[in-house]
Parts: structure tokens; sequence; C-alpha cells
């Protein structure tokens, strides 16, 4: 199948899932001490409301869209054009996903109820639940770069950040620590630091409006402080780049039209990219560092 093929396959899969979240897009790329799974029975073509059979393990090339329907979690071969079903979940995927590329070893995800749920190359398992007393309602799923844990906002009752071991399930609970140092809305995860110690996150709210900032999450320490040079800055569009070293964003810039900003992830150099005379409706960023 053709490059071309392949995208466009892609494309009508997204165009034809209607309700359907899409969890991750995804290499899943095999190791040389990784061993085949057993051989799935994958539909023909792509299906909006498919439904699970036996599970299975992934055994194709990939890139993979892995995607949840009220019938389970899927997984679309778009170098084949092959749905393979991996099973069924017990809640709603979370609705808001990293902002930073992985690895392409595993797609992991939470639930809003708080199960956490990890995708690999031998299919998908359950890696455990968040506690109950961390909170009853859940969103955001960040992989930090080693791929071994996951970090999650606690919406409600009391914001707080929870951090996952994909291989134990064990999970820590960071919460708010000074009065004054946050804003009111939970913080979001939405990516690592290169070493994985600090947790990036933003202010979520369902909202028209929200607090701007980027903030600092110390996963050792418990403190998290807001990213310099962003204080006035609301990032509802913005990417990271897979070290967690640059970030780019689109805001207003002095005389109030949409331009693409670039700085380090501390907040240092801050610049635009962009000149645009008149307002941007979208724009795509790839960030190599």
């Amino acid at each position: 199948m053709s490059e071309r093929r392949s995208v466009w396959n892609a494309v009508a899969l997204v165009l034809t899932l209607g309700l359907a979240a899409a969890v991750a897009v995804v290499a899943v790329t095999r190791s040389s001490h990784e061993s085949t799974a057993p051989s799935p029975s994958p539909s023909p073509t792509p299906s909006p409301t498919p439904t699970i059979g036996t599970p299975s393990g992934l055994v194709g090339e990939g890139p993979y869209l892995v995607y949840a329907t009220p019938g389970g979690v899927f997984a679309y071969d778009v170098a084949s054009g092959q749905t393979i079903p991996l099973g069924a979940i017990d809640g709603k995927p979370v609705t808001q996903r990293s902002r930073q590329p992985g690895a392409g070893r595993l797609v992991a995800f939470a639930t809003q109820d708080g199960s956490v749920w990890s995708v690999r190359r031998v299919g998908m398992t359950r890696v455990g639940a968040i506690p109950p007393d961390a909170g009853d309602s859940f969103e955001g799923s960040a992989v930090s770069p080693d791929d071994r844990r996951i970090a999650i906002a606690a919406m409600a009752p009391d914001p707080a950040t929870v951090l996952v071991d994909l291989a134990s399930g064990a999970s820590t609970v960071i919460e708010r620590i000074k009065r004054g140092q946050y804003p009111p809305e939970a913080l979001l995860p939405i990516a690592w630091s290169l070493g994985g110690g600090i947790v990036y996150q933003i202010p979520f709210c369902q909202c028209d409006g929200g607090s701007p900032g980027l903030y600092a999450l110390d996963v050792n320490g418990g403190g998290s402080t807001i990213v310099p040079g962003t204080r006035t800055t609301t990032l509802s569009r913005f990417v990271v780049s897979a070290s967690g070293r640059q970030l780019a964003y689109i805001s207003a810039d002095a005389v109030g039209v949409s331009q693409v900003f670039i700085e380090n992830a501390d907040g240092s150099d801050p610049r635009a990219l962009t000149s645009f005379a008149g307002d941007v409706q979208a724009v795509s960023v790839t960030l190599s560092g």
C-alpha cells in the first residue's frame, strides 16, 4: 500500500469515527527483545462502530491510531487498513491528551473514573486504578519520556496531580502545598521534562475563559511554580518538544494579532516565529529539540 493511500485511510477513519474518542496515534515499534503477539483476526476495513471480538496484539508495522468507542478500544493500522480489537474498558477515556510526542513504544491513558490502561505490542492491559481518596473525577494523560509513569489531573473534590507507575500500578498523589501559588482551576499535565523530574501543567477549565500560565511541578519536592514569561499567556493551543526543552504556542502580539511564539521551557528566550498581518485560525508546528 502506498504512503498516500495509507494517509487517506487514516483520514477516512477519523472522519467516520463520529463520537468515538481517539486515544493516540503511535508507531508502537517492535524491539529486538519483544516477542510477536498471536496473529489477530482484524476487520478488513475501518468501521465507526466495530465490535470487540477476541482481544489481540499488534503484529503489523503500524503506525496505529488507538481509539475508543462505547463498544471497546481498537487499533487501526494505517499501513494495512486493518482494525484490531484490543478489549473493553470500564469507564470513559479522558478527553485531554499530552501536548508532547512520545517515543512510540506504548499508549497509556486514564478513564474519567480513575482506571489506567496501557497499549503495547502484546495488547491492552489494565495497569490499575487510582485510589478513591485521590478524587472521583480525572482528566489528562501525559506519559513520561521513559514510558514508566503517567501524570493525571485529579479534578474533584480537591485539585491534585496523580502519578501512576505503569509497571506496578502504584499511585502517588501530589497535593497543593501553598495557598496563592495555584490558579483556581485544576492543573492539567501536558508534558514532562527530559529527565522526568518536572511535569508541565496548564490551568484546565471547561469554560470560555480560564487562567493564563504554564506551571512546572517538581515531582520529587511537590512544589509548583509558574514559568516566567507565561503569566499573561493562555496556553490552550501549543505544543512541547519531545525533549521538554522548548514550547511553541499561539498568543496575541502587541497589536492584538495572533502569532506563533517559541521559548525555552523555563520561560527564557521568548521570540515570535511569525509576523501575520491578520488573525490566524490554525497552525501546525513541529519541534525537533
